[in-house]
């Protein structure tokens, strides 16, 4: 449980695209499991459009 709220507490945070890169590296070697994946998926999806429009401002 405490591994879910500090999962969630972390989608709720911007991340860097370094951070994002490491996520999506972890999520390639199977670190998260099965049902937390798509929730990580999104984040990185997500935060990778919101840099990349702060990027072009």
């Amino acid at each position: 449980m405490q591994m879910n709220c500090s999962i969630t507490h972390t989608l709720n945070q911007r991340a860097t695209n370094e951070e994002l890169e490491k996520l999506a590296s972890l999520m390639e070697k199977n670190f998260f499991r099965p049902n937390q994946q798509p929730v990580i998926a999104a984040f990185i999806s997500r935060n990778a459009i919101k840099n990349f429009l702060d990027g072009c401002e």
